[in-house]
């Protein structure tokens, strides 16, 4: 029987055993999603960058973007991040996901939208 050390990067993506490196944080970053506080929309609560490539945003240890508290699934959302354009794609979760105050199951997102999982609001900042 084999058993391997779980092996996780400093910025807590879960590696394969084999990589050497975080292929999540060497690929070229696109941009940002800033949390905000639920109570106040212009306070800061965290800020989880965005790379190149595709990104599971929920609980599970496997997501790029995790996020424990709050309501979200372990898979909640996809974003996407190619050629400048970022999409983001429910995962079948139990709670929808709005863009701009509208509910949405796959969308184009630009810079300034205003993403909200479960509970939790982002805004996305692009470059």
């Amino acid at each position: 029987m084999w058993i391997f050390k779980r092996r996780i990067c400093p910025a807590g993506h879960l590696l394969d055993p084999s990589w050497p490196a975080c292929p999540v944080c060497i690929s070229p970053m696109r941009g940002w999603l800033v949390r905000l506080q639920s109570e106040n929309a212009d306070v800061v609560d965290a800020v989880y960058p965005l790379h190149q490539g595709k990104m599971k945003v929920g609980s599970g240890g496997d997501c790029e973007i995790r996020i424990t508290r709050g309501n979200l699934g372990r898979h909640h959302a996809l974003l996407k991040l190619d050629r400048g354009t970022c999409n983001v794609s429910d995962l079948g979760s139990e709670h929808s996901i709005q863009v701009n105050n509208r509910d949405v199951v796959n969308h184009t997102l630009i810079d300034g939208d205003i993403l909200r999982l479960a509970e939790i609001e982002f805004k996305v900042k692009l470059i």
